[in-house]
């Protein structure tokens, strides 16, 4: 999991220091070089490829899982975000589909690893962004699936207000009252955990959109 949110690799100090962070210097060099070893022929046996040192590389003194062979499902998010920032109309779209598709938990959900809440938090905010940019694209044609992609994200990161105004527009386009409404009690509630609340201009617009449609 270490290497696989550094694509660039790692060198042994660097691994033993989070992974083996108990272990004098020169005992965690070791237990790293066992793991590599270890790792290497786990791999070895569920893949397919020949060489020696398939899958996990050593260069120049670091520690790296081989791209050639080695799929990484948060190197695969990176790339479509990267990709669709700079593609248009139904590349963008195919893109962004795939990026939500592909970010269904957070980033080694259940796992505590010391090192892991930062490359949690970029993982989460492409695959927000993902699901904002697709709804935003969606919104004027479709909103009903706008509408049930928000809903989606609102679960995989409940409290980013900015998804619940999202979804309160879609909800608009919609015509539906009723879930502007729920929405904005749904992030009240949330936020309590927080000891936050929703933000002004997230109320007023709540307020506006369904005043809105009742003078429709």
């Amino acid at each position: 999991m270490y290497l696989a949110v550094h694509p660039d690799g790692a060198t042994t100090r660097e691994v033993g220091e989070y992974l083996e962070p108990d272990a004098r210097l020169s005992q965690a060099d070791q237990r790293v070089h066992t793991n590599a070893s270890n790792l290497r022929h786990v791999l070895g046996r569920a893949g397919t490829a020949e060489s020696k040192n398939a899958y996990l590389i050593k260069s120049s003194g670091r520690y790296r899982l081989d791209p050639a062979t080695v799929d990484v499902d948060v190197w695969r998010l990176r790339d479509l975000m990267r990709t669709a920032t700079i593609a248009t109309g139904a590349r963008r779209r195919d893109l962004l589909t795939a990026a939500c598709d592909l970010y269904t938990a957070p980033l080694a959900d259940g796992q505590d690893y010391e090192w892991l809440q930062p490359h949690r938090e970029t993982v989460r905010r492409w695959g927000t962004e993902a699901h904002l940019l697709l709804a935003d694209d969606l919104l004027p044609a479709d909103p009903q699936a706008a509408s049930d992609l928000l809903d989606k994200a609102i679960v995989l990161d409940r409290y980013n207000e900015a998804l619940y105004t999202r979804a309160m527009h879609a909800r608009h386009a919609l015509g539906d009252t009723d879930g502007i409404r729920t929405l904005l009690r749904a992030l009240t509630r949330v936020l309590v955990d927080l000891d936050a609340a929703p933000q002004d201009e997230t109320v007023t617009l709540a307020d506006q959109l369904r005043i809105s449609l009742q003078a429709e």
